[in-house]
């Protein structure tokens, strides 16, 4: 058997340390290609539902395939991902005429109609969260990792998932962790139990 550093399993690369990073650069690369090719297309296309679709299709659906997996922990690899959109919303506001040098980034996304990536892999992996506990990804071993928290007395903050300490930021961002964290700090004001999947992405703007 050849020993290898990386490989490709399903588009999406692992390295030997499971670091995702190689697989996040060629998502970027990737990105940046099909964005310029977009640009390069559509020089006589104003209509805004055609530059958000083209964008949705071809750029943002790389940037978000199956993020659930290799979704980055690190602010460097947030931000790269995140250039990638902001320089789409400037193509998109300079088509449409809009002062957007001066205006933040988030900004910019109210004007386009689109969400930070992170906060839409946040959401990714809530779904993913409520496909596990309704039964939907049949993972026994997931499910049964995902603990309730119980608390001794009341108190005035409350997590409904139960999430072990960790030392070291491996542990601290490792699958389950996660999968719950995202939940308790994010999500908690959503009864993933007692909604449809439709639901809740109706509730969450998908």
């Amino acid at each position: 058997l050849e020993t290898v550093t990386h490989f490709n399993d399903l588009g999406v690369i692992f390295d030997s340390n499971l670091t995702f990073n190689l697989h996040i650069d060629s998502i970027i690369l990737k990105s940046f290609r099909l964005l310029g090719f977009i640009k390069r297309n559509t020089k006589h296309i104003y209509d805004t539902k055609a530059l958000i679709t083209l964008y949705n299709c071809l750029v943002r659906s790389i940037l978000e395939y199956c993020s659930v997996i290799w979704n980055p922990s690190y602010q460097c690899h947030i931000g790269r991902l995140e250039r990638v959109q902001n320089k789409f919303a400037k193509y998109f506001l300079y088509k449409m005429h809009f002062p957007y040098r001066d205006i933040s980034y988030d900004t910019r996304l109210l004007l386009c109609g689109l969400q930070t990536l992170e906060y839409r892999r946040k959401k990714a992996l809530l779904i993913f969260l409520y496909k596990i506990i309704h039964g939907t990804i049949n993972c026994e071993s997931l499910l049964s990792a995902i603990l309730f928290h119980v608390p001794a007395r009341r108190t005035r903050q409350y997590q409904l998932f139960f999430e072990r300490t960790h030392r070291t930021n491996y542990g601290y961002n490792a699958f389950v962790h996660m999968l719950i964290h995202n939940y308790n700090a994010n999500f908690s004001n959503c009864d993933i139990f007692n909604i449809s999947i439709y639901a809740l992405k109706r509730q969450l703007m998908f």
